[in-house]
C-alpha cells in the first residue's frame, strides 16, 4: 500500500480511486485496472476496455459560476434520497436505490455540507452533487454530479461542482474527480473548465460483454 505522503505527491497518476477507497478495496474476479503508462491493447485481446480520467483540483483558486434565474441552489438533505437516487438512474442509465444514496450517509467521509441540489421554480429537481473528504490525505472526492436533461446547457453543472469545490476549500487540501472518458455528457470538459486539471487515464478491462462493476 501507498503511503499517504506517495499518494499525495501524484493522486491521480498513484490510484485509479481515493486513498480512503483503496485502503479496503480489490478489485473484482475478472477485472483489472490499469494505468494509461502501463497498457498495451495488443495485450488484451478479447476484453473490453472501458478508459477514465481522473483529474486533480488544487481548491486554489475555486471558480464562480453565477446561478441562472429561475433555480435554487441548497443543501441536500436525507429527505431528497429518493429524488437523487432518482436523478441518478435518469442520468446514468441504470437503477439506484435509494437506501444506497441514504447509506452514503454513513461513510466516515461523509459531510452534510458537500450535498448539494438545484431545484427549479416549479420545484423540480434539475440537478445533485455529492463530494466526500478524508482527513486522513487532506482529500475531497467529488462522488457523483448529475443535472436533469431538460435543465442541460445553462450551466447548471458547473454550478453545482463549483459549490463544491468552495465548501470543499475550507476542509480540504486538494480535490480529484474520475469519470468515463467516452461518456457522452462530456463529464471531463465541464470538470476542466472548473479548474481541474491532468492527463491521467485508467483502464478498466473485463471480459467483452460484461458489465464494468458500480465499485470500479
Amino acid at each position: 500500500m501507498l503511503t499517504i505522503e506517495e499518494y499525495r505527491a501524484n493522486p491521480c497518476g498513484r490510484l485509479s480511486i481515493p486513498y480512503y477507497k483503496a485502503k479496503t478495496f480489490t478489485a473484482p474476479s475478472g477485472w483489472k485496472v490499469i494505468h494509461h503508462r502501463d497498457f498495451h491493447p495488443e495485450s488484451w485481446p478479447g476484453w473490453e476496455d472501458r478508459p477514465y480520467f481522473r483529474l486533480f483540483h488544487s481548491l486554489r483558486p475555486v471558480p464562480v459560476c453565477p446561478l441562472p434565474a429561475g433555480y435554487r441552489l441548497e443543501q441536500a438533505e436525507e429527505a431528497d434520497s429518493a429524488a437523487i437516487a432518482a436523478l441518478i438512474s435518469l442520468c446514468y442509465g441504470f437503477a439506484m436505490e435509494e437506501e444506497k444514496v441514504r447509506a452514503w450517509r454513513q461513510h466516515p467521509e461523509f459531510r452534510p455540507e458537500l450535498w448539494v441540489k438545484l431545484s427549479r421554480e416549479d420545484g423540480m429537481l434539475a440537478g445533485a452533487a455529492t463530494a466526500e473528504y478524508d482527513p486522513e490525505t487532506g482529500e475531497g472526492s467529488l462522488e457523483w454530479v448529475q443535472v436533469h436533461p431538460e435543465c442541460r446547457r445553462q450551466g447548471l453543472g458547473a454550478v453545482l461542482v463549483a459549490a463544491l469545490l468552495g465548501r470543499l476549500a475550507r476542509m480540504a487540501d486538494f480535490a480529484t474527480v474520475s469519470g468515463e472518458v467516452d461518456n457522452p455528457a462530456m463529464q471531463e470538459a465541464l470538470y476542466r473548465r472548473c479548474g481541474f486539471t491532468g492527463e491521467d487515464v485508467w483502464h478498466i478491462l473485463g471480459k467483452s460483454g460484461e458489465k464494468v462493476p458500480e465499485e470500479i
